[in-house]
């Protein structure tokens, strides 16, 4: 199903170009069986009935094993994108896909149990994009909600040397864990980083990791009046 084609979109798509080789692409660009089992195990935890929204659409997050209940919503920005991954060969019975804008999603406040996403804040300006994903997360969140995202780690060598001497696109920038934590806070929510590799647990630390996940919590929301 594909839902709210008229949503305005940011101007970037440079994933069209790499929808011809999506299939061949791997970690960091794609998860690897650790990073989408964070999202699993968050997923185990879903009450009836809940309403989860995948950032993007990454085949390794949509095809978890959700609860039979849920409603998922993929939100993309990218019609090629969109055309070439969806459907998906797995996904739940009740799943959308909605041409969207991540920080502006056509979502009722306080009306989602999990975020899920993988590169997120690596398309994100700091510190305009930065904060109008985050508090859009916290928007639609419900108190209890969680947010669940990885992004490459720039603290690995490898991974800040691919940024700086190989093409990229000039959408894609450097993500730095601790100038998005504050923001989260702001929010409202608790948030908490994570290196990751693969399945080799020795290499999951700040310099060989080739991810950073966060998982973050809404305990509440701020009331004013």
């Amino acid at each position: 199903m594909l839902s709210n084609p008229q949503t305005p979109i940011a101007p970037r798509d440079h994933f069209s170009s790499i929808v011809p080789n999506w299939a061949h692409l791997g970690p960091p660009l794609r998860p690897a069986p650790d990073d989408s089992a964070v999202v699993q195990r968050v997923v185990a935890g879903l009450g009836g009935a809940a309403h989860a929204v995948v950032l993007g659409l990454t085949p390794e997050i949509i095809a978890c094993d959700w609860p039979a209940d849920v409603q998922l919503s993929a939100v993309d920005h990218s019609p090629p994108m969109i055309q070439a991954l969806w459907p998906p060969a797995k996904c739940p019975p009740q799943s959308e896909v909605i041409l969207g804008n991540w920080c502006a999603m056509p979502f009722a406040s306080d009306s989602i149990d999990l975020v899920a996403g993988d590169g997120c804040y690596v398309l994100q300006t700091y510190p305009d994009g930065y904060a109008s994903l985050t508090q859009e997360v916290g928007r639609v969140l419900k108190p209890g909600g969680v947010f669940v995202s990885w992004d490459p780690n720039p603290f690995n060598p490898v991974i800040l040397y691919r940024y700086l001497a190989t093409p990229r696109s000039p959408n894609q920038f450097i993500f730095w864990p601790h100038k998005v934590l504050p923001l989260f806070k702001s929010s409202g929510l608790s948030a908490s980083t994570k290196f990751f590799y693969a399945r080799l647990p020795w290499t999951r630390n700040r310099f060989l990791g080739t991810c950073i996940g966060i998982v973050a919590h809404l305990h509440h929301k701020e009331t004013h009046g």
